[in-house]
């Protein structure tokens, strides 16, 4: 267990570290869109870059019985602060630029993954409660 726990833990920091290297580099070329339509590629790489975020750090935590609810609040709060920080730095690169959309596809996919990790909980926590009624 511990392991995999090791694991996990060293592939959240090396997420963290590929999301500020990625959204650091300049890219010379725009983003590729769908035929006939504004959505682009990069918007489904935001989303996701940012949902496995929390997903990796809910798993790297595996084993604690911390159910502090200030610690997740204050988690959720970092999340979100990095996803603006990561994006509005970008006004600073030579190359790229702020987008909202981007921002929003970087809280909407970390705040999904918050939202199933939790779900997760609450059902653990569930079937917890009911095994010890029984």
């Amino acid at each position: 267990m511990k392991r995999i726990k090791f694991l996990f833990t060293f592939g959240f920091y090396l997420w963290l570290t590929a999301v500020v290297v990625l959204t650091s580099m300049s890219f010379e070329e725009g983003p590729e869109k769908f035929s006939e339509s504004n959505f682009r590629w990069d918007y489904l790489n935001h989303f996701f870059m940012y949902f496995i975020i929390p997903v990796l750090y809910y798993l790297s935590q595996m084993g604690k019985n911390e159910k502090s609810i200030r610690k997740n609040l204050i988690l959720v709060f970092i999340g979100i602060c990095f996803a603006i920080v990561t994006e509005v730095y970008q006004l600073w690169i030579s190359g790229r630029s702020f987008n909202p959309v981007d921002l929003m596809l970087n809280l909407g996919g970390f705040l999904t993954g918050t939202g199933i990790v939790w779900l997760r909980e609450v059902r653990i926590n569930n079937k917890d409660k009911e095994t010890a009624m029984r």
